[in-house]
């Protein structure tokens, strides 16, 4: 467990590790939500003329790549990420929330449970689970 100021937890001991002295720095983003119904995820948003998550990061990340094959959108259960971004060089994995709240911010609630979902989905990429999640993959490309 890390702490703000480098302090660091295991093995009940605490430590300073200089490495982790930014640790914490609020998060930066070029997505601007304005246009963007942030409690929706990738259901509908009410107002026509607002976007969902999905919708908008699917914009940005074709904005900021130009070495894309595909991007895979799995945000089904049991999903590896939502969008799985296939660059000529590496793999991408997008976990989209939506907020508990209608203004944007960092919240510890919010979060957390992108990195719950990060950590319960990381199992796929065990050999074991390759052919299980295959051809829902490949059924799913953008």
């Amino acid at each position: 467990m890390v702490f703000a100021d480098g302090i660091a937890y295991r093995d009940e001991t605490f430590w300073k590790d200089n490495r982790l002295n930014n640790a914490y720095i609020k998060a930066y983003t070029e997505i601007s939500w304005n246009d963007v119904d942030i409690t929706k995820e990738s259901a509908t948003p009410k107002d026509i003329n607002f976007k969902n998550i999905s919708t908008k990061v699917v914009e940005y990340i074709k904005s900021k790549f130009d070495n894309i094959l595909f991007i895979i959108q799995d945000d089904d259960a049991n999903e590896i990420a939502d969008h799985l971004v296939i660059l000529d060089n590496r793999i991408i994995l997008v976990h989209n929330k939506f907020s508990s709240e209608e203004e944007s911010g960092l919240r510890v609630d919010d979060v957390q449970v992108v990195i719950a979902q990060l950590l319960k989905n990381i199992r796929f990429f065990l050999p074991v689970s390759y052919d299980n999640k295959k051809n829902r993959l490949w059924n799913n490309i953008i």
